[in-house]
């Protein structure tokens, strides 16, 4: 009959309702829709079939509009879902995602949002947690909470931006302890300590003002300790008299502290000495050349210069002594003894020429001396003599006695 057929089309669509979980996610309407249907069923068994027809009708439309509109029933549930969320609504979120599964049980996002709706509860209090750590100033604890907190919601709004305030303050807060560190350290001294932590800032705020203020402070520092070590190398190199070692390192004083009077004055002080000490070896390692009027001189005026400088120190003071010893040497006449055949010329170099004798004495300065002496038809004898204060006698036979 009609109305047995109508009743066949609302229990098909019923059985669909059912496979697809209706009771769960509409569970009024489809408790009034099952209400309509037991309405029909009266009236049918009542022999009241246009009745019953009326009743089988509109819970089939009811039911089949309630079918279609299930995409709709989803994506509501789901809004309202993250709504709560939002609303920090533990359970209201959960309710509003588990009807959004009822729908969809595979759906990633709904499972996704009962899963935060499970865990908001604790996700709350770690937030309280990490806030009241933050405005303690305790950065790093709040820092550990929140990371804690992500790994049961990293899409917690309030706690990504929680996070990264307190990621700026920590790394403030680092770095003012590290500026503090690098402050005592250059007061107390320990400039390796405090290059190390510079060093340390100088990765992350390289560019930073502060950092740059730092970096010129502790050169300056460095520089400061650097000259006062070289200043001490270099009054121990002068009262040693190392003076070539002594201007080096007031050289190296100079290229950090061009200004440094103290620097300037040492750097000339040890040029001078320098040059004298060379004077002085160079003149103690030819004594021969002092038997020449001009050389002799020369090393008088540099004992006179030499002695100038005082203190002398034990090496200037041997070089002088040494010197003036051979100046005198050379300054001091010796008697000489020429003996020759009364027939022989003889001449000395850079003396002048002695004629022909049997025997002649003459006083000449210590040194060398060319003696020469010609005869005619006789071959030339040429001779050196060593003139030397210290022998007994300094005396020389010289006659050419080898026919040509």
């Amino acid at each position: 009959s009609a109305v047995a057929a109508k009743r066949e089309t609302f229990v098909a669509l019923k059985v669909q309702a059912e496979r697809e979980n209706t009771s769960r996610w509409a569970e009024k309407p489809y408790q009034e829709i099952l209400q309509l249907e037991a309405s029909g069923d009266r009236a049918f068994t009542e022999q009241d079939y246009p009745g019953a027809e009326v009743a089988y009708d509109s819970a089939s439309a009811e039911l089949e509009s309630l079918l279609g509109s299930k995409t709709e029933m989803f994506n509501g549930f789901l809004q309202d879902g993250f709504r709560f969320l939002l609303d920090e609504k533990s359970e209201d979120a959960l309710h509003s995602f588990n009807l959004a599964l009822a729908i969809e049980p595979d759906n990633q996002e709904a499972r996704a949002g009962a899963e935060r709706a499970r865990n908001l509860d604790a996700v709350l209090a770690l937030y309280k947690n990490a806030l009241a750590d933050e405005q303690s100033g305790d950065f790093a604890a709040a820092q550990n909470t929140l990371e804690a907190l992500q790994q049961l919601d990293n899409n917690f709004v309030p706690a990504q931006i929680l996070l990264e305030k307190v990621e700026k303050n920590s790394e403030k807060q680092q770095f003012t302890e590290q500026m503090s560190h690098f402050y005592a350290d250059l007061e107390g001294g320990d400039l390796k300590g405090a290059r190390e932590v510079l060093g340390t800032i100088k990765q992350t705020r390289g560019e930073h003002p502060e950092v740059i203020q730092a970096e010129s402070l502790l050169v300056t520092k460095e520089e400061t300790v650097l000259v006062a070590t070289l200043k001490k190398q270099a009054e121990t190199q002068s009262s040693g008299e190392q003076w070539q070692a002594a201007l080096a390192t007031y050289l190296q004083i100079l290229a950090i502290a061009p200004d440094a009077l103290f620097a300037v004055n040492g750097h000339d002080r040890a040029s001078k000495r320098v040059e004298l000490d060379q004077a002085l070896q160079d003149s103690l390692s030819k004594p021969g050349r002092l038997q020449e009027d001009t050389q002799l001189e020369t090393a008088k005026r540099l004992l006179d210069y030499a002695r100038q400088f005082t203190p002398a120190g034990v090496r200037l003071s041997t070089q002088i002594d040494q010197l003036a010893s051979l100046v005198a040497r050379a300054s001091t006449p010796v008697p000489v003894v020429l003996r020759s055949d009364n027939m022989t010329d003889i001449v000395i170099y850079h003396v002048g020429k002695m004629g022909s004798f049997y025997t002649r004495q003459i006083s000449l300065k210590p040194g060398k001396y060319t003696i020469v002496g010609s005869r005619r038809g006789f071959r030339d004898l040429r001779t050196v003599i060593e003139v030397d204060p210290e022998k007994a006698e300094n005396q020389l036979f010289i006659a050419c006695q080898e026919p040509i």
